[in-house]
């Protein structure tokens, strides 16, 4: 009897915890957020599905709703509180195919209360924020994958960007991408660097201290033996 009762009073707990950190939340600064998610050539895209949660501290991710893009591209969330955001795509793209699964969007994304939480990343601070999205496509992968849109503007073209390729450290890169390639050069290990003439210089001036200390104890080892050797003469 106690068992169920305590699992009660723990997830009656978590409840409270969870709305006192939302409402917290709210009470403080914020602004309007525009969610805008386009195609590979730019194309504005309606008909999206989108999971917005709230970050909060204690209790992990809290969902604030489900949203769907409109004629426009774009999902209006006005009077958001200031905080850290987690958005997922959900559903089918425009043209049919499905929408890579949450669970390998943006891969490898933190969470404060829960370990690893696929999607995609917003700190949100600014009276009024546009925050643009691609949802195109990856050479290997059937799925309509989401990504980064590193773009200045909305009216600029798309700059798709993927976590896997920025872990490869290769930047901002256009879609289709080779997969295995971005792997490929994360894995790779770089030579190390051929030591310079600074580098030489350096290890140089240590050997000859280390010498120099050397010389001085053997000649202070040598300066007592030979004290010592008067005093017993004596």
């Amino acid at each position: 009897m106690r068992q169920p009762l305590r699992k009660t009073l723990l997830l009656i707990a978590l409840v409270l915890i969870c709305g006192h950190q939302v409402s917290a939340a709210q009470e403080g600064p914020s602004g309007a957020l525009t969610l805008l998610v386009r195609d590979s050539s730019g194309q504005r895209l309606g008909g999206v599905s989108l999971t917005v949660f709230y970050d909060t501290d204690l209790a992990g991710r809290v969902e604030l709703g489900r949203y769907t893009t409109d004629a426009r591209g774009e999902v209006q969330l006005d009077d958001l509180a200031w905080g850290t955001y987690i958005i997922q795509f959900r559903g089918s793209a425009p043209d049919g195919r499905p929408i890579q699964p949450p669970t390998q969007q943006n891969m490898g994304m933190l969470d404060d209360g829960s370990g690893v939480a696929n999607g995609f990343g917003l700190y949100f601070t600014e009276p009024q924020r546009v925050e643009m999205y691609v949802l195109g496509s990856v050479r290997g992968e059937s799925n309509a994958v989401p990504m980064f849109d590193m773009a200045d503007t909305s009216d600029a073209p798309p700059e798709p960007y993927d976590p896997i390729v920025g872990l490869a450290n290769q930047g901002p890169t256009p879609t289709p991408y080779t997969l295995q390639q971005a792997l490929e050069a994360h894995k790779t290990t770089p030579a190390p660097p051929e030591p310079t003439s600074v580098d030489r210089a350096v290890l140089w001036v240590i050997g000859l201290g280390i010498w120099l200390v050397a010389l001085l104890l053997g000649y202070g080892y040598w300066k007592t033996r030979s004290t010592r050797a008067q005093d017993e003469r004596i």
